[in-house]
């Protein structure tokens, strides 16, 4: 029998690198095929497993023959794909932008539909903390705010932040191609609102099938950061403050009692480290979480959880 393919758009892309390496990590049998995120007939060579390996065009050929689809390339490349899919009917569509979920056929993951949203990390995680928190200490608010770094943008915001930085050291203009201010140095609020948006949404279809947990309120700042999610939450118990660690930690959260946990502790983690947990001062209630991930790997391992469900 011959080894199911899996197309990857986006595969030069740091999300779908991380993709490829889990899918080759936990799906030994599966075959990647991986798929620029451009219809034209350019061809980038890349590493797979200590080899070169060739990124294809996007076509629909490539796309239509695989066993399923992943998007993870930027918003345009993902419609781009699915048009070209549009005759194929019969081939899941794993969509890690979210560029494809107003669409009719689309359903936010765990749900079994034709395009099959991943959910956003930063939802899934604080999810995950609310199922978590919830059983033993009845959470009754929960706020968050999310430090997003620059490669919420890709290479692109990776490189434009390392330019700044360079440039301000060096006393020259700053460039502002990616970020619509300076980045570099500085936390910047209300320039991520539609990925912020994306989150709300995702939250309330995640925890809408456990409507006993309330919402989370969620703010989303750009910060001076390379890579990874670093979250200040702060949650309003009913019971048993002072057990929220011993909780997260049964909960399978990675729990620094004596620390705070940084974005480069977790890179190529596929968890949430938690530290700096403190009772809240002014709140015999309230209680704070510094928490930590590295987003795309998140994303990805979750991508890859679907896809083992059905292959």
């Amino acid at each position: 029998m011959a080894e199911p393919i899996i197309a990857l758009v986006g595969g030069e892309t740091l999300l779908g690198s991380d993709v490829r390496e889990l899918i080759a990590d936990r799906l030994p049998q599966v075959r990647t095929r991986l798929v620029g995120a451009q219809a034209d007939n350019s061809v980038i060579l890349t590493a797979e497993q200590g080899e070169a390996a060739v990124i294809t065009n996007l076509d629909s050929e490539r796309l239509s023959t695989a066993k399923a689809v992943v998007l993870a390339g930027s918003p345009d490349s993902s419609r781009k794909a699915m048009a070209m899919l549009r005759n194929a009917p019969e081939v899941p569509v794993y969509d890690m932008t979210g560029a494809l979920e107003d669409l009719p056929e689309a359903r936010l993951a765990p749900e079994v539909a034709r395009v099959r949203v991943v959910p956003h990390p930063a939802a899934s995680l604080l999810t995950a903390m609310m199922r978590t928190l919830h059983p033993r200490h009845t959470v009754e608010r929960m706020v968050a705010q999310i430090m997003a770094p620059a490669s919420e943008h890709g290479r692109a915001g990776v490189d434009e932040l390392q330019k700044q930085t360079t440039e301000l050291l060096s006393f020259q203009p700053v460039s502002k191609l990616v970020f619509p201010d300076q980045a570099a140095f500085n936390l910047l609020a209300g320039t991520l609102g539609a990925v912020e948006t994306r989150i709300d949404k995702h939250l309330a279809s995640l925890l809408g099938r456990t409507p006993e947990l309330p919402l989370p309120s969620v703010r989303l700042l750009q910060a001076p950061v390379m890579h990874g999610y670093s979250f200040s939450i702060w949650v309003q118990v009913a019971a048993e403050r002072d057990a929220v660690p011993a909780t997260l930690k049964d909960g399978g959260f990675d729990v620094w009692p004596d620390g705070a946990p940084h974005t480069m502790s977790v890179a190529g983690e596929t968890g949430m480290s938690v530290g700096a947990l403190e009772a809240d001062r002014s709140d015999h209630r309230g209680y704070w979480i510094w928490a930590v991930a590295d987003q795309f790997r998140v994303g990805a391992a979750q991508c890859v959880a679907l896809l083992e469900s059905v292959l």
